[in-house]
């Protein structure tokens, strides 16, 4: 964690407010968590870089261990053997558990938090499933040599259902496809488990409620929030409101976050000369890591 006052205090003095004019609170909270998510998905292209350079065998300088380092505290498992009333944390007004969040609902079918990043592995009893995208499903459930089984379950994320105008993922495990009878029907259309159903093969839905599930998720880091209070006409900072929250990523990006909101802020203030010294400085910092 990096103490998001600490960050806005650099971030104006550099800015020099006087001359420049003022970055609201408002303003900052938005080029913060823009300026925080550029960092955090950076983290996955030097990762797939660094993992083709030859790394070395001091542990502390080896620049694939520090990224899987920087990543680790956002990794996160939800389920094993999840109840769909502790998905939601008491008190919170239907917030869903990060630990928990696979026991939400009453059918298999499980809608993706917007703050899971990616899915690195999901496992049933034990047992981890295959990835799928949408046309290596429906070739899976076509062929019996390739159907999911209890001991080869498979999951497949989709885009199809809609909350508050939102498009959401959702997550489908199968373990097997049971055969109906009567004609051919393609199955992948009845992954959604169509009710009335009685022809063809149907893919057979895992319902995490019934089953030790195991979601290895990475999160997205948490909102940075720049809480205050007004005195004497003065943005004042509030540790203790109930929303505040510092930045969500490792102590060493300190630096770079400073820079990355001056070049962000360097647009808001119609000033061309703060973006380009705050990209120069960012610049050189990627360029020391990456030699």
């Amino acid at each position: 964690m990096i103490n998001v006052d600490r960050i806005y205090q650099r971030v104006l003095t550099l800015a020099n407010k006087e001359q420049r004019g003022y970055i609201t609170p408002q303003e900052f909270n938005i080029l913060a968590n823009q300026a925080q998510m550029d960092i955090f998905e950076q983290y996955f292209y030097d990762l797939n870089q660094f993992t083709r350079t030859p790394g070395n065998d001091t542990h502390y300088a080896d620049m694939v261990s520090y990224l899987e380092e920087k990543i680790q505290t956002h990794e996160h498992i939800a389920g094993a053997r999840a109840v769909a009333g502790d998905a939601v944390i008491p008190g919170t007004g239907g917030q869903l558990d990060p630990e928990n969040w696979i026991g939400q609902g009453n059918t298999p079918n499980r809608i993706i938090p917007e703050w899971v990043y990616k899915i690195t592995k999901i496992s049933v009893d034990n047992f981890v499933c295959e990835k799928h995208n949408s046309k290596d499903a429906q070739e899976s459930m076509l062929h019996p040599l390739l159907n999911p089984s209890t001991s080869r379950p498979t999951y497949n994320t989709t885009a199809q259902t809609t909350i508050d105008g939102v498009l959401r993922r959702v997550l489908r495990i199968f373990d097997g496809v049971n055969q109906t009878g009567g004609i051919n029907n393609n199955p992948f259309t009845n992954l959604g488990g169509i009710a009335g159903q009685t022809t063809g093969s149907v893919a057979r839905r895992v319902d995490p409620n019934e089953r030790n599930v195991g979601v290895f998720y990475i999160r997205r880091p948490r909102q940075a929030n720049w809480t205050y209070v007004v005195v004497g006409e003065k943005a004042l900072y509030n540790e203790n409101a109930i929303d505040a929250q510092d930045f969500d990523l490792h102590e060493s990006e300190e630096q770079e976050l400073v820079f990355k909101i001056l070049s962000l802020a360097g647009f808001t203030l119609k000033d061309p000369n703060l973006y380009q010294i705050a990209a120069q400085e960012d610049g050189k910092n990627i360029q020391q890591e990456k030699q």
